[in-house]
């Protein structure tokens, strides 16, 4: 028999893989409370996040390239300052207290979800 912990995780990475592909890496935002909510600890479930979601978003990218949504013209021109941007923001995650990083990631998901609103 299924142990429940392994339907719940193929649970959350399905929803967060289909939020992916509809959304953009908003998987993400399914993914640390899910993680933190099976016991994993906030650090290690923004970190654990960024490697799920890399998976998932690669495998949304190659769809996007395929169905001509995206070319990697466009896309090219952000990738050098967030790739700095994603180390400069690791090397802070190893820095930072986790109840200001809760807030942090609490008003971003609050902000987006407002800006996705009032569009």
């Amino acid at each position: 028999m299924l142990n429940i912990k392994i339907i719940q995780i193929s649970c959350i990475g399905f929803l967060a893989g289909i939020i992916s592909g509809l959304i953009g890496a908003g998987g993400g935002i399914i993914v640390v409370p899910a993680l933190m909510h099976l016991g994993l600890e906030q650090k290690k479930s923004h970190a654990s996040s960024v490697c799920i979601m890399l998976a998932i978003c690669s495998a949304s990218s190659i769809m996007y390239l395929k169905f001509g949504f995206v070319s990697i013209e466009q896309a090219m021109p952000y990738i050098p300052l967030g790739v700095i941007g994603a180390l400069v923001g690791a090397t802070f995650l190893s820095k930072i207290n986790p109840n200001i990083l809760r807030k942090i990631f609490a008003c971003f998901s609050l902000w987006a979800g407002f800006r996705l609103l009032m569009k």
